[in-house]
């Protein structure tokens, strides 16, 4: 049997606003900087704790109006890598607009905290919707890896992968699903993190590693705080928001306890080191939208 695989925790660094998007009531991100904050500070002490190095997908707007987090953030030793500047589905930018934003946002995050990110993960799992301009991009910004083609039909396609595989160059390490007869469901981080039981998680976790991948799991900052609803919410979000919240830190905790964890970039360099990876020149993408 292969040696157990590092896996990988990331968080995507933004406000509730940015991870949901309810049109048409918009919620300015400072509006949702104390939520923000606070979810930043207990995962930093929940890391620091249990010696986890995380992945942080940073917005460039995050990175522009909280640079002292930022810096916090590298200076304690995590990665840091890009998210895009307002969250913006890449898919409606295209090849152009793509491409400016990935330069915004780059030059946001590395003047706040120093370092030029290498990783990228597209808003809302929108890379499944692109092309192939969408790999090209990356790889002409020099980005060794994303993580984005989500293999849960409603978030990503029916087709995609669920190892860690080359696309046109860059390396794509998808977040972690699992399989059932009517296709994957997300488990490695979001509702799937706070819905799925313990057991269902690990064992998957323990499969993957099993066969020598590593699992990517996902958080994002407002479902640890208390403070992450700011502003109005529709009914419907609210319910995202709040269903069948666990003590997510407590969650982590245990997985943390129980296998290796550590940054996107760490997990990819411990995959390669077993053998190459599959090469795709084109992936399972979504219809894209009109």
């Amino acid at each position: 049997m292969p040696a157990a695989a590092p896996n990988a925790f990331t968080v995507d660094l933004e406000g509730w606003y940015q991870s949901l998007r309810p049109d048409p009531d918009e919620v300015p991100l400072a509006a949702q900087r104390d939520g923000i904050r606070e979810g930043v500070d207990r995962l930093l002490e929940l890391c620091g704790r249990r010696g986890v190095k995380a992945t942080w997908f940073t917005l460039g707007s995050v990175a522009e109006l909280m640079p002292a987090e930022l810096r916090a953030i590298a200076g304690a030793g995590h990665e840091v890598a890009s998210h895009g500047y307002g969250h913006d589905d890449v898919d409606l930018l295209g090849a152009e607009g793509f491409a400016a934003d990935l330069a915004k946002a780059e030059g946001l995050i590395e003047g706040a905290c120093g370092a030029k990110p290498r990783g990228y993960r597209s808003p809302k799992w929108s890379a499944g919707r692109a092309g192939a301009w969408y790999f090209d991009a990356l790889r002409q910004r020099g980005y060794a890896y994303d993580s984005s083609l989500n293999p849960v039909p409603l978030l990503g396609a029916r087709g995609m992968r669920h190892d860690v595989h080359r696309v046109r160059g860059v390396a794509e390490l998808p977040p972690t699903a699992v399989r059932t007869l009517v296709g994957g469901l997300p488990c490695g981080g979001s509702v799937g993190l706070r819905n799925l039981t313990h057991r269902v998680i690990a064992r998957r976790v323990a499969a993957l590693n099993a066969a020598g991948e590593p699992a990517m799991f996902w958080v994002h900052p407002w479902e640890l705080a208390q403070k992450r609803l700011a502003g109005r919410m529709p009914l419907a979000t609210r319910l995202v928001c709040n269903v069948a919240r666990v003590d997510l830190a407590a969650r982590l905790d245990r997985l943390f306890g129980e296998f290796p964890f550590g940054t996107a970039q760490a997990a990819l360099d411990a995959r390669v080191a077993r053998g190459p990876l599959p090469e795709v020149e084109t992936p399972a993408f979504r219809e894209a939208r009109a």
